[in-house]
């Protein structure tokens, strides 16, 4: 039997998400993924749900301490693709029932914190759930939605990318302007670009101008961030790092196209080496570029921690990391989510974020070993209910207010561990 992959098409734009809730049919609001069309549509007046999927917690300031480990580089960020929810479509807006979910409490080592998610048919533009967006602000970190252009789709992609591109009749950019609404309404600050199917040459030029249009009119605090796929001719060729193919899509001369480069995920030292070089030479920031593994590091791809040292031994790019979400799938429960699987792949093998010995090629370092922490915690006082965001029961005053398993990602608190910064 022959398997035919039939390419598909936009679908049509719902006139109301969540149409169940609206209709009365069921009491849970749901987070919002959107096609293109239905984003250029969208006002809360049209989203049943919108009310409650506004973020309560506005993005803290933080510092960092002196080094905790002093193999820890000062400058370099982490960019984290979380599951935070199976389906983006899916993610309930304020928690529901069940104890096992994505309940991440390593914020200290994170920068932005990417709602990963969007698909073609259940809409390409993921915008992070308020347990999303509350969780990263209270730990002083940003939060930022996904734009799906899916992979090896031209038909689809192209479509929604002429949609994508369309100008009103002052020359403004429609949907940009939108990403800019739906972004100040809900609470976050900005998005992860994912581009894999290739595009003509001509709408790729006009997608690049939207991207400069984002640059040039984003309001301050707002970050673009941008996956090693697509040329600035609209082929797809993903390059492992930034050469002078793919600079064009990051910066041109004076123009800043995107703020941050998510790298495919088979670089190698001499790849690091020239994406250093070439970004210098474009007069960006090393520590734009951000190294990636997938799922879990070191597993899949030829990405070695030790391609990213210095003479100094401390990483010369950022990290990226994609779906560290495994730490929760390889888990037998969530306390070892929470004590062995999460805190090993964060805070390195030892669970001593000071360690300086976990260096082994044999095996990931941690993340404490790479970047240094970060902590929201700026006065003398400090006050933590050491709530991770889920529970087998809920507590009022110390009295059980729910018998059952519950999750609401809004309630994490900041942990103790940011204290040693």
């Amino acid at each position: 039997m022959n398997n035919v992959i039939e390419a598909s098409k936009v679908p049509d734009s719902r006139p109301i998400t969540n149409e169940e809730y609206a209709n009365k049919e069921t009491l849970q609001p749901y987070g919002n993924t959107l096609q293109v069309d239905e984003l250029k549509h969208w006002s809360p007046d049209k989203d049943p749900d919108a009310r409650y999927n506004r973020a309560s917690i506005p993005l803290k300031e933080r510092h960092m301490g002196p080094l905790v480990n002093p193999n820890a580089s000062p400058d370099a960020k982490v960019m984290s693709l979380a599951m935070t929810n199976p389906r983006a479509s899916t993610g309930k807006s304020q928690g529901g029932e069940g104890v096992n979910v994505y309940a991440f409490t390593n914020f200290q080592y994170v920068d932005s914190y990417n709602y990963w998610g969007g698909s073609s048919h259940e809409g390409i533009i993921a915008i992070p759930t308020p347990e999303h967006i509350n969780s990263a602000h209270k730990n002083g970190v940003k939060a930022t939605g996904t734009i799906f252009f899916p992979w090896g789709d031209k038909e689809f992609v192209e479509e929604a990318m002429t949609q994508f591109t369309e100008q009103d009749e002052d020359g403004n950019y429609i949907i940009a302007d939108k990403l800019f609404e739906i972004a100040d309404y809900y609470g976050f600050e900005g998005f992860f670009i994912n581009q894999e199917s290739s595009i003509d040459p001509e709408l790729a030029a006009k997608f690049k101008d939207v991207l400069v249009y984002i640059q040039n009119n984003k309001p301050d605090n707002f970050v673009m961030q941008w996956y090693d796929s697509m040329l600035p001719n609209g082929s797809i060729d993903y390059q492992n790092g930034v050469t002078e193919n793919n600079i064009g899509m990051i910066q041109n001369k004076d123009q800043k196209i995107n703020d941050e480069v998510f790298l495919n995920f088979n670089w190698n030292k001499d790849r690091i080496d020239n994406s250093i070089q070439t970004m210098k030479k474009a007069g960006r920031s090393p520590y734009d570029i951000f190294a990636s593994w997938e799922y879990f590091p070191e597993t899949k791809h030829t990405g070695k921690a030790e391609h990213l040292y210095g003479d100094n031994k401390k990483v010369r790019t950022s990290i990226g990391l994609l779906s560290p979400t495994v730490t929760l799938t390889n888990s037998d429960d969530p306390e070892d989510f929470q004590n062995v699987e999460d805190p090993k792949f964060w805070v390195g093998p030892t669970f001593n974020p000071a360690d300086t010995s976990t260096r082994d090629e044999k095996e990931f370092p941690g993340i404490s070993s790479l970047v240094a922490d970060k902590t929201p915690i700026l006065g003398t006082n400090f006050v933590t209910h050491f709530t991770t965001g889920n529970g087998y029961k809920f507590y009022e005053e110390g009295n059980v207010t729910k018998d059952e398993e519950w999750h609401n990602r809004s309630l994490t608190d900041v942990m103790q561990h940011g204290v040693g910064s």
